[in-house]
């Protein structure tokens, strides 16, 4: 497998591109963005050759997804717990417990079930990855039936109970108790936290960040 392109795939992948365009910017993009796709092969080569232990399946059956998906942080969570894999190493998006928080992350899980059905199968394994995750699974079948405003607004409903926060074994800011959805890490002050949620547009970000915001002022009194 190539780890670089040629002057002739470069063309090809080009072709479309404007002349115009095809400047120092969008060339030296497009090769960077093949290069990454032919280096992504090729982890996930290296990764799929066998199934891990105690893993419910293994990573070769997402190959196809993992190249071409629609990927988020909630969809590789659930690739990362049903194969053992942290899927490719080095790449925060692949790695995580992150559960679905509003309509686009829901159903980006969704599709990766109905690309893999053999993974809806096992989607009772994520109940044990978060609480959030916990709340979301029971009413997998309820969420798929809900259109995009009051999807959102369902998940919030199941998820927002777990919204208390604490830290956990490092230190960081998390949901439900320090077991939950990472909010600051160890080293953001309450500043850091305070100017997030004053640009936060979402309510369900608005919302872990007061959560944040409170436990950083139940600390300071009992400092």
């Amino acid at each position: 497998m190539p780890d670089r392109l040629s002057d002739e795939q470069l063309a090809a992948l080009t072709a479309y591109v404007h002349t115009d365009e095809a400047g120092d910017y969008v060339q030296p993009w497009l090769r960077s963005m093949a290069v990454e796709l032919i280096a992504s092969r090729a982890r996930i080569a290296a990764l799929e050759g066998a199934q891990k232990p105690g893993a419910a399946m293994p990573l070769s059956v997402f190959r196809d997804w993992l190249e071409s998906g629609s990927r988020g942080l909630s969809s590789n969570a659930i690739v990362r717990a049903l194969t053992g894999h942290s899927a490719l190493p080095g790449k925060r998006v692949f790695a995580g417990t992150d559960a679905p928080g509003d309509a686009g992350d829901f159903w980006r899980c969704e599709e990766l079930l109905r690309a893999v059905p053999e993974a809806r199968e096992h989607l009772a394994v994520m109940a044990h990855v978060s609480p959030e995750w916990a709340a979301l699974v029971p009413a997998w079948d309820e969420l798929v039936a809900l259109e995009h405003r009051p999807l959102t607004r369902r998940i919030w409903d199941l998820i927002e109970p777990r919204q208390q926060a604490a830290r956990d074994g490092e230190g960081h800011i998390r949901l439900h108790g320090g077991r939950g959805v990472l909010v600051a890490r160890n080293t953001d002050t309450r500043a850091d936290v305070q100017g997030w949620r004053d640009r936060a547009t979402e309510p369900r970000f608005a919302a872990q960040y007061d959560a944040a915001l409170a436990l950083f002022d139940q600390e300071a009194g009992h400092a």
